[in-house]
């Protein structure tokens, strides 16, 4: 009888074990897994190279440049033709964008970047922003907003600027 309980002892701790074993496992592949999920992260946005870069650096300008009503900064990134539709639909072009950032039609005070992401196809690139931005638009009160931007931008005469912007939340 004591050879049997002893049996069924060794049989209970193996089996407890496997068990354990199990979740430690499972434990250890879900860690490993969000390591590597964050490290090809990092690798992808630390991959960018020199022009995709200027490119990002267009949309991080454009809303330093809004906040601190900066008009030369803005001039020098937006090109003649840019237009900005905002999210009601209504349309401005760069002048009177840039009129309405000065007089504070469109006061912007604050901006946290989420994500950015950059393609570039020769001479043509898109931008896609996702900001946490402290704003007044329109006088309509100081509040934050999850403001998404699709922007466009070209290459003329070497340089990059942008050309096309469509705002929305996200």
């Amino acid at each position: 009888m004591d050879h049997l309980f002893q049996v069924q002892k060794i049989e209970l701790k193996i089996g407890f074990n496997k068990k354990l074993l199990l979740i430690l496992f499972l434990i250890l592949f879900i860690v490993l897994t969000l390591i590597g999920i964050n490290y090809f992260k990092g690798k992808e946005k630390n991959n960018m190279n020199e022009e995709e870069k200027i490119v990002k650096q267009l949309y991080i300008d454009l809303c330093d440049a809004s906040i601190n009503k900066d008009m030369t900064l803005l001039n020098s990134i937006l090109s003649d033709n840019y237009v900005l539709v905002h999210m009601t639909g209504m349309e401005q072009s760069k002048n009177e964008y840039m009129e309405s950032v000065e007089t504070g039609e469109l006061e912007y005070f604050e901006s946290i970047h989420e994500s950015i992401e950059v393609n570039i196809d020769g001479d043509y690139a898109t931008i896609i922003g996702k900001t946490k931005t402290l704003a007044s638009p329109f006088h309509s009160g100081k509040s934050w907003w999850r403001l998404r931007q699709d922007l466009e931008a070209k290459k003329i005469d070497e340089k990059w600027v942008l050309t096309h912007s469509k705002a929305s939340t996200y």
